[in-house]
């Protein structure tokens, strides 16, 4: 179904602003893939030195104006009711913001700190990558099988997620600060599964969309999740060496 449904992608109209934005994807989403390999945002484990604001202001900074963005676009939607297609995506969109913000809340440990423009420019692009989004959905009266499967999925990968950041956050639980190799669930397999997990949420909501841009949107950050869960396996094995499992992948069980 997956495939079926990309095939189906609805494409924009041929304009000069669109062929642009198409082309900002694509290049995007080799930009994003390399760059995260060779040089990981400065945040997290990646924060380095160049910290110059508390990591959890930082990190809500960098989803507020996805979150913005996302309820601005679904209250526009609720006033289109012949579009109910347009609400279920700004719906996802919505729960997906006020997910990382509320789990900045109230489920990571942060220590140390991360460079503001970093956090801005990571919030800039969520907010951007929103608008688009919801401006590209099908308008479609009827929300169709591939929608529903979409919603699914959004949701398998957003339990998914919050499960495996849930697992990370009870590494360091109590006054524990330090890094720890992660255990139980998919992180037996992989370095990244919150990664992974988090891909097949923006499958969901690729799906329901059904435009070019939200699908792109998918490679851009499937490549940029990619780069970084790779960085991240590579940080586990320096740091911990031989106690970190040598099988074990970065991204995708038993294959990538």
């Amino acid at each position: 179904m997956v495939a079926r449904a990309i095939a189906q992608a609805i494409l924009p109209p041929l304009t000069p602003f669109n062929v642009g934005v198409t082309a900002l994807q694509l290049g995007g989403v080799v930009a994003m893939g390399m760059s995260e390999r060779t040089s990981p945002l400065a945040y997290s484990k990646f924060a380095g030195a160049a910290g110059n604001v508390p990591s959890r202001l930082g990190m809500l900074i960098i989803y507020a104006l996805g979150l913005v963005a996302s309820i601005a676009s679904l209250i526009s939607a609720c006033r289109e009711p012949s579009c109910p297609r347009a609400a279920l995506v700004g719906t996802m969109l919505t729960a997906h913001y006020l997910k990382r913000e509320l789990e900045v809340f109230f489920v990571h440990r942060y220590s140390g700190k991360i460079d503001l423009a970093t956090s801005c420019a990571i919030s800039l692009s969520y907010g951007l990558a929103t608008v688009g989004i919801m401006h590209y959905s099908a308008r479609e009266r009827a929300l169709g099988r591939v929608a529903i499967a979409g919603a699914v999925l959004f949701g398998v990968g957003a339990a998914g997620n919050a499960w495996h950041h849930w697992l990370l956050a009870a590494l360091r639980s109590g006054n524990r600060t330090a890094y720890a190799v992660p255990r139980g669930a998919l992180f037996g397999l992989v370095a990244c599964p919150h990664y992974l997990m988090e891909l097949v949420a923006w499958l969901g909501i690729a799906m329901a969309s059904s435009s070019l841009f939200a699908y792109l949107n998918f490679a851009s950050m499937s490549a940029y999740l990619m780069g970084r869960a790779i960085s991240t396996r590579d940080w586990y094995r320096r740091k911990f060496g031989d106690e970190y499992p040598a099988a074990r992948k970065a991204l995708v069980p038993y294959v990538f």
